[in-house]
C-alpha cells in the first residue's frame, strides 16, 4: 500500500490483486519501489480513506484495475510485472 494512498494525499489509480492473494494499490503516479513509499495495512483502511476500492473486492486473482482519475471508471485487466518478458 503506498502511503500517498492510505493518507488520502493521493487517489488509488492502480489496484491488483497478486496470484499469490496479495492486494497492492498504488498511486499510479509515485514509485512504490523507493524507500519509505508503502506500508503495510489491513485493506479495510485503505477503504477508509478511498471507498471506491470497495468495488473491486471481487477482482480476480492475478488481475489489475486502474483507472485514470479518482472518479474515472475502474478498467480490469491481468496483471503482468513490469519486468516480465
Amino acid at each position: 500500500m503506498q502511503k500517498t494512498v492510505l493518507s488520502g494525499e493521493l487517489a488509488a489509480l492502480e489496484v491488483t490483486h497478486t496470484s499469490d492473494n496479495s492486494w497492492l494499490v498504488g498511486d499510479g503516479i509515485n514509485d512504490p519501489n523507493e524507500p519509505g513509499a508503502c506500508i503495510a495495512t489491513h485493506i479495510s483502511h485503505v477503504i477508509e480513506s478511498n471507498s471506491s476500492i470497495a468495488a473491486l473486492a471481487s477482482l480476480p486473482l492475478g488481475y489489475t484495475a486502474t483507472r485514470e482519475a479518482a472518479r474515472a471508471e475502474w478498467v480490469v485487466s491481468p496483471h503482468v510485472w513490469p519486468d516480465a518478458p
